[in-house]
C-alpha cells in the first residue's frame, strides 16, 4: 500500500461518522496536508510521468492505480450524495491531484514570486480549505 493510500485511508476511517459533504471537504483538506509533507511524491511522478519505462509502470500499478481507485470512491460517494462536481472520475482525479500538489511541488517559485512560504501551518490551512471550497462548497441552510 502507499503512503498516500495508507495514510489517507486513516484520515478517512477517522472522519467516518461525519455526514457525507464534510467528510468529502475533510477528504480533501487531509489529502492537501498530505501533499503539503511530502511534495516529492508528484516531483517524482512528474519526473517519471515523462517516460514511458519499466519504472513508471511499476509505479503506476503498485502505488498510483490504489490511490487512483480511493480517489473514484470518493468522486462517486460525491455523486451519490449530488454533489460532484460536473465531471468524469479522471478529469476529478488530476484536478485534485494538481490542485493539492502544485502549490507545494512549486514552492520555491510561490516563494520569489509572492514572498509566501507555502509550507506554513497557515498557508496549507488556507490551501486546503480553498480547494475544499472549490470542490465541495459548503452549503448554506
Amino acid at each position: 500500500m502507499s503512503i498516500a493510500t495508507e495514510e489517507l485511508s486513516l484520515a478517512m476511517d477517522s472522519a467516518r461518522d461525519i455526514d457525507g459533504v464534510a467528510r468529502l471537504r475533510y477528504f480533501v483538506r487531509a489529502y492537501v496536508r498530505f501533499c503539503a509533507r511530502h511534495p516529492e511524491v508528484n516531483r517524482l511522478m512528474i519526473q517519471e510521468g515523462m517516460r514511458d519505462e519499466s519504472r513508471l509502470a511499476w509505479l503506476t500499478q503498485k502505488h498510483v492505480t490504489p490511490w487512483y481507485q480511493s480517489v473514484g470512491r470518493i468522486f462517486h460517494e460525491a455523486h451519490a450524495l449530488g454533489v460532484a462536481p460536473v465531471m468524469a472520475p479522471i478529469n476529478f482525479y488530476y484536478i485534485l491531484t494538481g490542485a493539492a500538489t502544485l502549490i507545494f511541488s512549486n514552492a520555491l517559485e510561490a516563494k520569489q514570486l509572492t514572498g509566501t512560504d507555502t509550507q506554513s501551518e497557515k498557508q496549507v490551512t488556507r490551501h486546503a480549505d480553498a480547494l475544499a471550497n472549490l470542490l465541495f462548497p459548503e452549503m448554506k441552510p
